[in-house]
């Protein structure tokens, strides 16, 4: 009797342990920035949730450029910005205009990862942000139009994508 009710509470015990553990591998964030897994969809591995349509965000994205090339006043790169009620997370990445693929790459920032991968960059920490200014570099040769998309985290359960930038070259 003695030894089932010991056994009973080692298999509690590992029960318990291992469920603890599923929960923290399956349903935690990424505090530290989008896996690059990510860039295949822009959205996070959030399970259980569903993104809200970026149509309906309320983050606006901003490029103060468009294009790109030796000649253009963005060789030096563009400055992108997210703005809107505070959040703790964002993946953006950098497609050619007109062929579709991931061009250029991110500088990388305080507060940022860069994910190569996909021309992307993403939050480095899920402190709550109200705005972030990113810079994506050309690529060193070619020209062309670029186009920013993002994905923006505002908690676990809410994010918003795919948000495409606007040009407001003011910035």
């Amino acid at each position: 009797m003695f030894h089932l009710r010991q056994l009973f509470h080692h298999y509690s015990v590992f029960l318990a342990s291992t469920l603890i553990f599923i929960h923290f591998c399956f349903s935690s964030s990424f505090p530290s920035g989008a896996p690059s897994d990510a860039c295949s969809n822009l959205t996070p591995r959030h399970i259980g949730t569903k993104p809200r349509s970026g149509n309906n965000s309320p983050y606006s994205i901003h490029a103060n450029y468009y294009s790109f090339g030796h000649d253009a006043p963005s060789q030096d790169g563009i400055k992108v910005r997210i703005e809107g009620p505070p959040f703790r997370g964002f993946l953006v990445t950098a497609v050619d205009a007109n062929s579709g693929k991931r061009i250029g790459k991110f500088a990388k920032l305080q507060g940022t990862n860069t994910i190569e991968a996909c021309s992307g960059i993403t939050h480095a920490d899920r402190r709550s942000k109200r705005a972030a200014t990113l810079l994506w570099l050309p690529p060193g040769e070619g020209s062309g139009t670029v186009s920013f998309i993002a994905t923006v985290v505002r908690s676990f359960n809410e994010y918003y994508t795919p948000i495409t930038a606007e040009f407001d070259h003011r910035k």
